[in-house]
């Protein structure tokens, strides 16, 4: 699994520190984030070759399910299921939780990062990202 890129190189787990609830619901909303976009590109390529090699459209439930290519992809499946709803569980819990750091509130930024999306409003992640730099290089 890939962890996610930490936003200008502040690192995620600061040098083996003890990390606040805020840190810790953000860590693993970004490792959610980063398992979740792994696991859904093996869904599609293995949708896609399921598709293109074994006809899996105009197959049965049950000559689907045949497949060692289905198990996997219903092993997917699933996880994503428990995957988004740890994610949802976690984001509620996350908006009330102060960031008293500024490794803490960076992580909180990255998490915001991943729930603005490229191309809903291109501009909005433009000053986002901008915002994020001013913020990293700030000496607080």
């Amino acid at each position: 699994m890939n962890q996610h890129q930490p936003i200008f190189g502040m690192p995620s787990n600061r040098s083996g520190l003890k990390m606040s609830e805020a840190e810790l619901t953000c860590e693993a909303l970004l490792l959610n984030d980063a398992e979740t976009r792994e696991l859904a590109q093996r869904w599609g390529k293995l949708e896609s070759d399921l598709v293109q090699h074994h006809n899996w459209a105009s197959l049965s439930t049950k000559e689907q399910l045949n497949l060692p290519e289905a198990s996997e992809l219903h092993g997917i499946d699933s996880r994503l299921e428990a995957l988004h709803n740890e994610w949802v569980d976690l984001l509620t819990k996350l908006p009330p939780m102060i960031a008293t750091t500024r490794g803490a509130l960076m992580l909180k930024f990255e998490v915001l990062k991943v729930l603005l999306t490229p191309d809903a409003l291109p501009e909005v992640n433009v000053i986002f990202e901008s915002a994020l730099r001013d913020l990293a290089r700030l000496r607080c």
